[in-house]
């Protein structure tokens, strides 16, 4: 499947004909007032345009397929490479509240739950005993 469609500077009509027309969903309309776009017009989209869609189901994307590219020589925080996994329109980690994740005890879990028959599971919540702040 293609990726997302640009419609920045699209009307919301012909936007959402787009994104309808690619095989995806409209997802939340935010309204945003500007003096120098014309009222009705995307002034901007999340995800972005050419971003791989997200699966269907309510799942979330499968990480490796929508983690930024790394800069190659260049030294990037924690917080930068790993923001992906818990913000934007269909994170990984929902739930999470602005700030609350410290540097200091940030930890990327990645890893498959299993069935006692071995077969993967899919749509698992994992939840960190007594801090339901974590998502």
């Amino acid at each position: 499947m293609p990726g997302v469609p640009e419609v920045v500077g699209q009307t919301q009509t012909a936007a959402e004909t787009s994104i309808i027309g690619a095989g995806l969903s409209v997802g939340k309309i935010t309204r945003q007032s500007s003096d120098t776009v014309p009222v009705d017009t995307v002034i901007s989209q999340e995800p972005t345009a050419g971003s791989p869609p997200a699966p269907a189901g309510g799942l979330p994307p499968e990480p490796a397929d929508v983690a930024p590219p790394l800069a190659p020589g260049q030294s990037s925080s924690l917080q930068q490479t790993t923001a992906f996994l818990y913000s934007g329109v269909n994170p990984i980690q929902t739930g999470v509240a602005p700030d609350t994740i410290e540097l200091k005890r940030a930890v990327v879990l990645r890893g498959r739950v299993l069935n006692r028959d071995n077969a993967p599971l899919s749509g698992v919540t994992i939840s960190i005993k007594g801090h339901s702040e974590f998502g």
